[in-house]
């Protein structure tokens, strides 16, 4: 128990040095997907539709509807990872928006840094604790198993009714 709760201090602390050390509003491999994805969507075209709807024509024959106000795109994967995908990035080229302001805030600097805020206290060695008398021991409650193999079929309720087998004999009847 010891051992994990030190693992998990030392962790904490090592991810919220790293999360005071990001440059940009976002993590740093949040920000490569997004530089990444912003290289890609030059393959798209965006057509505006109505509102902050889009419709974004992919490589050849694929279509994509891109609505900005819902922050969803047709192929999902901006509903599932909440990072614009090609196809969004190309319809904010039209509205001349920066992508980074529609990725989910849970990706941002300031959210990294208050996740890891809340740091586990360092406790001194088993050794050091102070000694308490007069306490009544916690003992583990006691295990009753039955003797011998357990059941194979379980109690049936008292309303609950009983089921026959029935066997067939190798002339084909009921026995």
């Amino acid at each position: 128990m010891e051992t994990i709760r030190t693992k998990l201090m030392t962790k904490i602390a090592v991810k919220f040095e790293a999360a005071q050390k990001y440059v940009g509003p976002l993590c740093p491999k949040i920000q490569k997907k997004v530089d990444k994805v912003i290289d890609q969507s030059n393959k798209c075209v965006a057509k505006h539709a109505v509102g902050l709807r889009y419709q974004v024509l992919a490589e050849a024959s694929n279509q994509f509807v891109v609505d900005l106000q819902a922050r969803s795109c047709s192929c999902r994967r901006w509903d599932l990872t909440c990072i614009p995908c090609i196809h969004v990035v190309a319809a904010m080229f039209i509205t001349k928006e920066r992508p980074e302001s529609y990725v989910d805030d849970c990706y941002n600097k300031e959210t990294q840094l208050k996740i890891y805020s809340h740091f586990i206290s360092p406790i001194n060695g088993a050794s050091q604790w102070k000694h308490v008398e007069n306490q009544e021991l916690i003992l583990p409650p006691v295990i009753r198993r039955p003797l011998g193999r357990p059941r194979k079929n379980r109690k049936k309720e008292a309303d609950e009714p009983s089921v026959l087998k029935s066997r067939i004999s190798k002339k084909r009847r009921h026995i």
